[in-house]
C-alpha cells in the first residue's frame, strides 16, 4: 500500500498488471540537428518579426545549451508535446516558418 492506496486497486496497478509486472521503458530523446547553434537561434529571433516565432526559436535555443525540454517549454510558453513537436519539424526542415504549424 502507498499512502492509503492499494496499487493494485490502481490505475496504474491494473497498467502493470496487463504488462505483467514488467518495467516501461522510457521513450528516447530527441535529437536536434547540429547545423546551428543556440548563438544562431537567439540572433534569428531577434530579427524576427513576430514575438510568437521569437518563442520558439528561444526555446530551441534552451535545448541546444542542454537545458531541459521543461525549461524550453518555460521559454516558449507550450507544453512538452509542443516542444518534441517543435524539434521533430525544425530537424526536417531546418530554419525557416517550418516549426510553425499553422
Amino acid at each position: 500500500m502507498l499512502i492509503g492506496i492499494n496499487l493494485r486497486d490502481s490505475i496504474f496497478g491494473q497498467i502493470m498488471n496487463q504488462n505483467g509486472g514488467r518495467d516501461f521503458a522510457m521513450g528516447t530523446a530527441v535529437t536536434i540537428r547540429q547545423n546551428y547553434t543556440a548563438d544562431d537561434l537567439r540572433r534569428l529571433s531577434r530579427r524576427s518579426c513576430g514575438a510568437d516565432w521569437a518563442r520558439r526559436l528561444l526555446a530551441l535555443s534552451v535545448i541546444y545549451e542542454s537545458g531541459s525540454r521543461g525549461q524550453a517549454a518555460y521559454i516558449g510558453g507550450v507544453g512538452l508535446q509542443i516542444i518534441h513537436d517543435w524539434v521533430e519539424r525544425f530537424n526536417l526542415r531546418g530554419f525557416g516558418r517550418s516549426i510553425v504549424s499553422r
